[in-house]
């Protein structure tokens, strides 16, 4: 609850710049992505130099300070690496791309611990007080339509690893997908064992996710082994 009412003092305070907005069309016929912004690698890299994760003292104190900063940054290098992997983000790229997909992108001050695991990102339906909140948000940006989905990311750890944004914003962009009648749901994700299970009874013959992780893994092996880096 703490966190819901953080969106909504953002709201208050916010400038906009945390949303997506239409920056492109997509043919219907062939479904490619005629964008009006272009956004490389380069100028994502650039992007994140200028507009660096907020630093912990923007955050406020430790007791009564912030949980979420909007993050403009953080939408532009989403845009960036939809361009980059239309294909692997398929539906969410081309809709978030066309702006039919609406989303927010936010700042978290640390990332989440639950199961013994740490989440440095996370992408949650704007739903309740949390949607409308976001959606207020999505209104500073111009924008009319509610917000689908958040999408955040610990500050604190990108902080450290600048280099694993693009990343960690492609694992979240990946939970996103269509069912049949056209809904927008979160799926999970292609891999779910233990190592040991695997090095004792190996890949599960009915699960086509591991079989996708094992010929990825695969690929990357090959790769690594070729000098000098041929492809």
């Amino acid at each position: 609850m703490e966190a819901v009412k953080d969106l909504a003092r953002t709201v208050a305070d916010s400038d906009g710049g945390i949303t997506s907005m239409t920056i492109g069309a997509v043919d219907e016929q062939t479904g490619e992505i005629s964008s009006s912004v272009v956004i490389d690698q380069e100028t994502a890299e650039s992007i994140l130099q200028t507009e660096p994760p907020p630093a912990d003292s923007e955050f406020g104190p430790e007791e009564g300070g912030r949980t979420f900063l909007g993050a403009r940054s953080l939408y532009l290098v989403a845009c960036a690496v939809c361009e980059r992997f239309p294909e692997d983000l398929a539906p969410a790229a081309a809709a978030f791309l066309s702006g039919r997909l609406r989303l927010a992108f936010l700042w978290r001050r640390y990332g989440t611990e639950e199961g013994g695991k740490t989440a440095v990102g996370q992408t949650r339906r704007a739903s309740g007080i949390a949607g409308w909140a976001l959606t207020e948000l999505a209104e500073l940006d111009g924008v009319e339509e509610a917000v689908s989905f958040a999408i955040w990311l610990s500050a604190a750890y990108h902080r450290i690893n600048p280099g694993q944004v693009e990343r960690t914003l492609f694992h979240e962009l990946k939970h996103l997908t269509l069912t049949p009648k056209g809904k927008w749901i979160l799926r999970g994700h292609d891999l779910e064992t233990f190592a040991d299970e695997v090095r004792r009874f190996g890949l599960r013959p009915y699960d086509g996710g591991m079989e996708r992780v094992a010929d990825a893994f695969r690929q990357l092996v090959l790769v690594e082994a070729k000098p000098n880096g041929d492809a």
